[in-house]
């Protein structure tokens, strides 16, 4: 048996922009599903013994891809033909230092023969990916610590992270020593310096320099809701109206704290539900003209023209609708989709892209 994970490299720079081109590598890996399956029809080809019911040849997550076969040599080659079509055709090609050959019960000159054919140094189990242990039996719960451990540690820090300074200290005090009152007295007389508002009308606290962040908060909000002179039947009548018939609504609230903005015309195309979120995100940040293209990556060391062409700074507007490669991209797009004016930026053609992509894909027949 033999399974193998190539990580896929463009030769022009396709791994420093890989963050916004993932649609993309989507696309082209969709491509090499369809010439897999047309390559394993040939009837010397043997599926991976666990794979053969479901007929599975292969898993892919961004440049990462996993190949299944038989540990024969012509099943192994046959997927190696296909690789290298694929390469040929989009410009991906394996990366012999990122990939390693995984085996089982093949020994001998078999296999020298695959590890000969395949230049793809062995690999050994148990490995790790996407902080998973892959072995060839069954895992136990001490395989999953890695990944417990860190969802742990992430889980701590934005619980800590997000408290304020009274907040950490009380999560850090398992039994209270001192009296509340104590605690609450200034620093010279002995306490910590917290301020105690139990008992007190919120209308008649004021803040000082060395409150807390989100008491802070608190007294703005409370001044948002009272107005500057504070009164107390202003802010009544306000929360009143965010009560529906059975009970306080935090929508209306939250509603009426929140900051304004335009109703943009985008928003019903990026956010379906049916989108792939990590696609939609990066269709949102398209169309706030916000992905990572070259000219917002300064820090970097790196060639700062187009990733396609070669021949130009690259930025958003020109890798998108003016390089002369995904212009010509474009073009094929735009012709079976029945759009027929020129295209300008991503937030103008998003709205009515997608309502043409979706004509399109729901009557195949329309011209």
């Amino acid at each position: 048996m033999v399974a193998y994970m190539a990580s896929l490299s463009k030769e022009k720079g396709l791994d420093k922009v890989i963050y916004y081109l993932h649609p993309y590598l989507c696309f082209v890996l969709n491509i090499f599903s369809r010439m897999l399956k047309g390559d394993i029809e040939n009837i010397d080809f043997n599926y991976h013994p666990k794979c053969g019911p479901l007929k599975i040849t292969h898993s892919a997550f961004a440049d990462d891809l996993m190949l299944f076969a038989r540990g024969d040599f012509i099943s192994v080659r046959i997927l190696m033909n296909c690789l290298s079509k694929f390469g040929n055709v989009s410009g991906l090609r394996i990366n012999a230092s990122k990939s390693s050959l995984y085996t089982a019960g093949i020994h001998g000159k078999q296999m020298e023969d695959i590890i000969a054919m395949t230049n793809i140094p062995r690999g050994s189990m148990p490995f790790h990916y996407l902080c998973i242990s892959l072995a060839g039996k069954r895992l136990k719960i001490s395989s999953y610590e890695v990944l417990l451990d860190k969802i742990s540690m992430y889980i701590c820090a934005w619980t800590r992270s997000t408290l304020s300074y009274m907040g950490r200290v009380e999560l850090g005090i398992k039994k209270l020593l001192i009296a509340w009152s104590t605690i609450c007295l200034p620093k010279v007389e002995g306490g910590l310096g917290f301020r105690d508002i139990r008992g007190r009308d919120i209308l008649e606290c004021t803040t000082r320099k060395n409150d807390s962040p989100l008491l802070k908060k608190m007294f703005e909000m409370r001044d948002t809701i009272a107005g500057n002179d504070r009164n107390g039947q202003i802010a009544g009548n306000l929360m009143t109206n965010w009560n529906n018939a059975v009970k306080f609504s935090v929508q209306a609230g939250c509603h009426f704290f929140r900051p304004k903005g335009e109703v943009r015309c985008w928003t019903r195309e990026v956010w379906r539900p049916f989108i792939t979120p990590k696609h939609a995100f990066i269709l949102w940040l398209g169309v706030q003209l916000k992905l990572l293209t070259k000219d917002r990556l300064p820090y970097l060391n790196i060639d700062k023209n187009c990733a396609f062409c070669g021949s130009h700074f690259e930025n958003g507007q020109y890798l998108f609708f003016q390089c002369s490669f995904t212009s010509s991209i474009w073009m094929r797009i735009k012709d079976w989709m029945g759009i027929r004016r020129s295209m300008t930026t991503i937030p103008n053609e998003t709205p009515e892209t997608c309502q043409a992509y979706y004509r399109r894909t729901m009557n195949p027949n329309h011209q």
